[in-house]
């Protein structure tokens, strides 16, 4: 395990000799000092070219007898696979964290029932809630049980809800929402399933704010119909200044 070619290399060895990291050496010696064992305890230990080793320790301080020192006996278990791909999924969901809550847009994860389980900071600035307050709750009865004209909408009717329901996908479904506050935000929303092998476990959603541009496009409409108007109250004008010309 530790890459010697014979027993005879390492005798004569102390633990500082093999434990790779001199931190992780002192601790194994105070906390066998205090307590006198250690079981499943995780200390890296280095191998004959000096690469570490990662080693599941379970072992015990034995006291002097018929003069000679006090030693350490018991078994180590070879760990460093485990503990590489411990690092790697951490990392990887290090990774996750921070795109999750530096991403502009927000995101939610949904339940098969339509509850929450997640959502990222984006989201919960949009709606005005915290994942706590949400956590566990039916997102279409908090946030999209209404239509923009203040009638119901039932969830048969909502994409959102066929996508954690039924296991379709949507894109740029656009909507409003209600906050906490009970004001309402223009959302628009693409999302897919959630599968594990065949069993669906749910839905993502991608939540954009489109606010400001439904806005945008109401301040134009309004602009377009008076120039349509404009343009109707000109050509008026304009037979009527005709129809007085052939008088």
């Amino acid at each position: 395990m530790l890459g010697f070619d014979s027993t005879a290399e390492l005798v004569g060895c102390t633990s500082a000799d093999i434990l790779y990291d001199p931190a992780e050496e002192k601790e194994l010696s105070a906390s066998l000092a205090t307590s006198l064992a250690m079981n499943n305890a995780e200390f890296r230990l280095r191998r004959k070219d000096g690469t570490a080793l990662w080693g599941l320790h379970n072992v015990r301080l034995v006291a002097s007898e018929n003069g000679r020192p006090p030693c350490i006996e018991g078994t180590v278990i070879d760990i460093t696979k485990r503990k590489n791909a411990e690092n790697a999924l951490q990392k990887q969901l290090s990774l996750m964290q921070t795109v999750t809550s530096t991403a502009p847009n927000g995101l939610f994860l949904l339940d098969p029932e339509g509850r929450l389980t997640f959502m990222n900071p984006a989201a919960e600035r949009m709606l005005g809630y915290t994942t706590t307050e949400l956590e566990g709750k039916v997102m279409h009865d908090v946030c999209h049980y209404r239509r923009r004209d203040g009638s119901p909408l039932p969830k048969s009717e909502c994409p959102i809800a066929q996508a954690y329901g039924s296991g379709m996908s949507f894109n740029g479904y656009e909507d409003v929402h209600y906050r906490k506050d009970g004001t309402g935000i223009e959302m628009s929303f693409s999302g897919a399933p959630l599968f594990e092998g065949e069993r669906l476990m749910g839905a993502v959603l991608v939540a954009q704010d489109i606010t400001e541009r439904k806005l945008a496009e109401q301040r134009y409409q309004a602009l377009h119909e008076q120039f349509l108007q404009a343009q109707k109250m000109e050509a008026v004008g304009r037979l009527a200044g005709d129809r007085k010309s052939v008088v």
